[in-house]
C-alpha cells in the first residue's frame, strides 16, 4: 500500500517527483484523494464508466474514508511523510540508474505532452538509450522503484541512517 501511495504521488501529482525528493511540500490528503479518485476512473487515457461513485454526500464521504484510511495508516506506520524523502535519498544513492529510469519514465512516458513520439523513436527508446539499458529494463525499473522506496521507508530510522553513511 505504501508503494502505491509513493507511486501515485510520484507519477500523478503535478510536482510528484519533487515531492518524493523533499523539494516540494507533501500533498494534502485532499490532493491524494483527488489523485486516487481520478486514477480510479481513468486508466490509459480512457474513462472507466463501470466505476460509479456514490451520488449522495454521506455515501461519498463513507466511500472516501474507506479508500483513504489504508493510505493514512500505512504512512503513519512508517513515521509520516517526512520519511519518504529520506528513503528516496538512500534509494538514489544505492540505485541511481533505477531512480533515473523511474523519473524519466514518469515524466516522458506517463505524463502526456512531455516528449512527442517522432519517427522511429519513442520516449521509452530514448530513455533506454540515455541510460544505456534495454527497454524492458526501463519498464522493470519503473515498476520496482516505488516498492524499493517503500521498503526503505519502512526501515527503522537508525537502519535508514546507516544506509546514508
Amino acid at each position: 500500500m505504501l508503494s502505491r501511495l509513493i507511486d501515485l504521488v510520484g507519477s500523478r501529482h503535478p510536482r510528484g517527483l519533487l515531492v518524493l525528493e523533499g523539494k516540494a511540500a507533501p500533498p494534502s490528503w485532499e490532493e491524494v484523494w483527488k489523485i486516487l479518485e481520478h486514477h480510479a476512473r481513468v486508466s490509459r487515457g480512457e474513462t472507466d464508466r463501470s466505476i460509479k461513485l456514490p451520488r449522495n454526500l454521506e455515501g461519498y464521504q463513507a466511500y472516501r474514508t474507506e479508500e483513504m484510511e489504508p493510505y493514512e495508516k500505512v504512512l503513519e506506520s512508517v513515521g509520516g511523510w517526512e520519511k519518504i524523502p529520506r528513503a528516496v535519498h538512500v534509494f538514489r544513492l544505492e540505485y541511481g540508474v533505477m531512480w533515473k529510469a523511474y523519473c524519466l519514465y514518469v515524466s516522458r512516458v506517463e505524463r502526456a505532452g512531455w516528449m512527442p513520439r517522432s519517427g522511429r523513436s519513442s520516449p521509452l527508446i530514448n530513455i533506454a538509450t540515455i541510460l544505456e539499458i534495454d527497454r524492458k529494463t526501463v519498464t522493470r525499473y519503473r515498476e520496482k522503484a516505488p516498492h524499493i522506496i517503500a521498503d526503505l521507508a519502512a526501515l527503522p530510522d537508525d537502519a535508514l541512517e546507516c544506509s546514508l553513511q
